[in-house]
């Protein structure tokens, strides 16, 4: 749909569900997450008109977020028995799909800096049961971070790269390095949830 919600279309008409969508850098594709084909969700690439669908990769997942560049592909992984949710990377194509993050807790929500040399990602690791924290870590899996010193989940970074939107029963701005923690006053609206910034 438009940015003001008009010319609203329907994009897949699976019988699956299909959900988290996310625009390719240069918006000709689409990536979400769909049950079609089984009943864990798994991701997809589509043209921006729905056009062409197609799985990408060989595992399980859900949340894909594209690299600035759109050459690679950051998702949600469940690992069933072992670490649960974690963070892993593909090629745009769906070769290489490799782990960026595994942790005892659950690794989950990835969202690329500006740069692409960074990802944000949520993780329960050392945080309180039910919660989360905001972590930063190298799109190549060093330099891991923690940057919440309370809890926090989904980050999103601002286009510059010079703040971190994130929700913690409220909405946060934050720096990169967990300073500067601002509310994001939502006047009645309720909690956020998945928040995002505007190109």
């Amino acid at each position: 749909m438009n940015a003001d919600g008009s010319e609203r279309r329907n994009l897949t008409r699976d019988a699956a569900m299909d959900y988290s969508p996310a625009w390719s850098p240069d918006g000709t594709r689409i990536s979400f997450a769909s049950t079609r084909g089984g009943q864990l969700p798994t991701d997809w690439v589509m043209n921006q008109d729905g056009s062409s669908a197609q799985r990408v990769g060989n595992v399980d997942g859900e949340y894909p977020a594209w690299s600035p560049d759109g050459r690679r592909i950051a998702f949600d992984h469940m690992t069933f028995g072992a670490t649960g949710w974690d963070v892993w990377v593909m090629n745009a194509d769906g070769s290489g799909a490799k782990p960026l993050i595994k942790t005892r807790a659950d690794d989950q929500g990835p969202a690329w800096s500006p740069d692409g040399r960074r990802i944000a990602l949520g993780s329960g690791l050392d945080a309180e049961p039910g919660f989360d924290h905001v972590w930063a870590i190298g799109a190549d899996g060093s330099d891991r971070r923690r940057v919440t010193k309370r809890y926090g989940d989904r980050p999103v970074w601002s286009p510059d790269g010079d703040s971190i939107l994130f929700q913690a029963g409220g909405l946060y701005i934050m720096r990169p390095d967990g300073s500067g923690v601002t509310e994001v006053p939502l006047h009645g609206v309720g909690e956020a949830a998945l928040p995002d910034w505007t190109g």
